[in-house]
Parts: C-alpha cells; sequence; structure tokens
C-alpha cells in the first residue's frame, strides 16, 4: 500500500472513492437547505499568559526531555504517561487554573481574555453565542469570569451531569436578547437546536473534527436565519497549532475520498516524534 501511495497517490485516492461510493449514500446540508446562511470559521489565535506561558514552556521541556525516539514506539511503550502530560500541555493552553497544582484567577487565561473581548461586542449588539468546551471544569471557570463581567446577562449550561437537557435549551432558545450557552463537547454535540444563536466558539480543539462539525451545527441548522461565525480559539506556538493542523489533513482526506476524488492530500505531515509533534517551542 504504502509503495502504491508514493507511486501515484492521486490514482490511489482515486481508486478508494470509487470503491466506496456504491456503499455510500449522503446528502449534504446544502443540498436540502437552500436558504440556509452562511457559516464562516475562524482561527482566532490567543496569547498566552506569562504564568501559562511558563507552566507550557515546563511540561514542554518534560516532554521533549523524557519521550524522545519514534513516537509510534513511544506511544507503544509509554502512551498513559505521554497523553497525560499531552493533556497537561492542552490544559495549560486553556487556563493554568485547570492544573490539579495551580490556583489562580480566571483572567489568567489568555483565553478567557479574548473570549470576554469577543461576548463583549455581542452583548453590545444583543448577540447570543454558544461556548464549547471538552473540559467542564473550564466551562465552570468561564461561568465565574461571565458573572463578574456582566452579572445580568443570563448564562445557561448544558454539560453530561445535566439531568433536564430541555429546560435550558428552550429558556435559551425562548430568552429575547444577549445570552450565552455553555456547553461540553460531548453532551452539545448531537441532539438539540441552538438557532438563535450567531456566533460559536470552540475553546479548545480536539482531534476529531466531526466532533467539532456535531457542536456547531446545532447552531448552523434548519431555522437559522442569520449568518453564524465560529471562532476556534488557539493559543499561538503550542501544540493546539498541531491538532489543527492534523485536523485540516483528516478533512482533506475525508473530501478527497467522499466529495473530490481529484483533491490533494499530503501524507507526509504525520508526527514523526516528540518534537514533530509539540512543533517549535512556545514563545
Amino acid at each position: 500500500m504504502e509503495e502504491r501511495l508514493k507511486a501515484d497517490r492521486s490514482k490511489l485516492i482515486a481508486d478508494w472513492s470509487k470503491r466506496i461510493q456504491p456503499f455510500l449514500l449522503r446528502r449534504k446540508k446544502a443540498d436540502v437547505l437552500d436558504e440556509l446562511p452562511a457559516k464562516h470559521e475562524m482561527i482566532l489565535a490567543c496569547p498566552m499568559t506569562d504564568l501559562q506561558r511558563s507552566l507550557y514552556r515546563r511540561f514542554s521541556l518534560m516532554a521533549r526531555t523524557d519521550y524522545q525516539g519514534e513516537l509510534g514506539k513511544v506511544l507503544r511503550d509509554r502512551a498513559i504517561p505521554l497523553l497525560a502530560l499531552l493533556t497537561r500541555l492542552r490544559q495549560t493552553c486553556c487556563d493554568p487554573g485547570l492544573l490539579p497544582d495551580v490556583d489562580c484567577d480566571p483572567i489568567q487565561s489568555g483565553k478567557i481574555l479574548t473570549l470576554l473581548d469577543r461576548l463583549e461586542e455581542l452583548s453590545a449588539a444583543g448577540h447570543k453565542a454558544v461556548v464549547f468546551s471538552q473540559f467542564t471544569s473550564l466551562l465552570d471557570r468561564v461561568a465565574s469570569a461571565l458573572k463578574t463581567a456582566w452579572p445580568t446577562v443570563p448564562l445557561f449550561t448544558l454539560t453530561g451531569s445535566t439531568v433536564d437537557r430541555k429546560t435550558p435549551v428552550a429558556a435559551f432558545q425562548k430568552h429575547s436578547g444577549t445570552a450565552i450557552m455553555l456547553a461540553s463537547l460531548k453532551a452539545g454535540g448531537t441532539g438539540i437546536t441552538l438557532n438563535q444563536a450567531t456566533t460559536v466558539f470552540l475553546l479548545d480543539p480536539w482531534w476529531n473534527p466531526a466532533a467539532e462539525q456535531q457542536a456547531m451545527d446545532r447552531v448552523h441548522r434548519m431555522g437559522q436565519k442569520q449568518r453564524v461565525s465560529v471562532y476556534r480559539l488557539i493559543a499561538k506556538g503550542t501544540i493546539e497549532e498541531r491538532i489543527e493542523a492534523l485536523k485540516t489533513d483528516k478533512r482533506d482526506l475525508f473530501a478527497s475520498l467522499f466529495d473530490n476524488p481529484n483533491a490533494d492530500f499530503d501524507w507526509s505531515s504525520s508526527f514523526k516524534d516528540i518534537e514533530d509533534l509539540l512543533g517549535p517551542a512556545a514563545d
């Protein structure tokens, strides 16, 4: 297979697509919802605070020192401790207060500061927003910051521990004026409609782009009357940028197999070692 890939990548992808098509029954949203407004996805680069940067450098140095060698072998031999360390890196990118041994104010998070700035603009315009994260503890800290900044703005929460999902969703949908929904990526990814919002914030990237797509499409769906803006908050110069690069490759591969067999895909972008995974050290 690798030899065929190196010999003629386009021909191999076209062959795969041809084999898949007889088993595929698929309709795109654009095919059945001509009136649906556009959805614009943007990367929102977030600078880290001094505390974040210091902690990130420490964890990054630990990873580069303790997990040298070919990444596949490292994952086979020491997967659990490496994945735990990568989680610490990702938590640091989001908010240092997520770390078990760090006690700090939410404003020590560059992402929370960036989110507050953007939400202030939306609040002034009377718009609604949905904020997604994989970390429910991050949503709790965002809620604390929002209550301090705008105590009168209605705030709704939807996580895996929410027993009655219908009540916060219905209240958010019916509310007139500015409102904010904080939702975990898993709990808010399916089975709900939040089409009264106009803006989606994805606080932390996940390896699987389909999970994020499901989440943002809670807002961009039937009944939506306005253009939807989706912001992916990414900490500059960190592993989050590498996750975004991997997700782009996955989306390109999916498109080449299911949408356009002639689309290109860079197979050489896979991670070879921990240096490749982490990328350049954060400034």
